[in-house]
């Protein structure tokens, strides 16, 4: 999570809104306790969060690439 933010307004700002987010289980640069905590603060801001693992490091793999765009395609965006 960004640091420097005001969290209240994060927090409102996030409610409702579809949020994706690919995690690499074994990321070198964000550790996964460190994204498993995102998305739960993301969770409790209210955020529509879609959360995937996946087995890779700091990268999307093909699974991943092809969880996003499905995930794009459902939220009918441009």
């Amino acid at each position: 999570m960004p640091t420097g933010v005001d969290p209240v307004q994060a927090l409102v700002a996030l409610s409702g809104l579809p949020v994706m987010m690919a995690v690499g289980a074994r990321d070198e640069v964000i550790p996964l306790d460190v994204a498993r905590a995102a998305a739960q603060v993301l969770r409790d801001a209210g955020a529509d969060l879609t959360y995937r693992e996946y087995e890779t490091g700091h990268r999307l793999d093909s699974a991943g690439m092809h969880d996003v765009g499905q995930w794009w395609k459902q939220q009918n965006l441009p």
